[in-house]
């Protein structure tokens, strides 16, 4: 299931803000941990995803296969609970 550009942006945009991960259908998931790390470009279907080291990545909204918002009660990257 591709999600839509829109329904991506509607994560980004919601106040308050809560950092998630883009699940690609290639597997591979990419954390957006503040709302200013995305972007899109006029007459550009892609959006745009800083990582760090100064670097970005540029994807397309029909590989997105999920939207899982990260827990605010555990730190980022910290393992998950049963």
């Amino acid at each position: 299931m591709a999600f839509s550009l829109d329904s991506i942006q509607g994560m980004v945009k919601a106040r308050p803000f809560q950092p998630f991960v883009i699940s690609l259908a290639d597997g591979r998931s990419i954390r957006v941990l503040h709302p200013e790390c995305f972007w899109t470009a006029p007459d550009d279907p892609s959006f745009f995803v800083s990582l760090p080291q100064d670097k970005s990545i540029a994807v397309d909204p029909r590989d997105v296969v999920g939207l899982v918002p990260l827990s605010r009660d555990r730190p980022s990257g910290a393992p998950r609970t049963p």
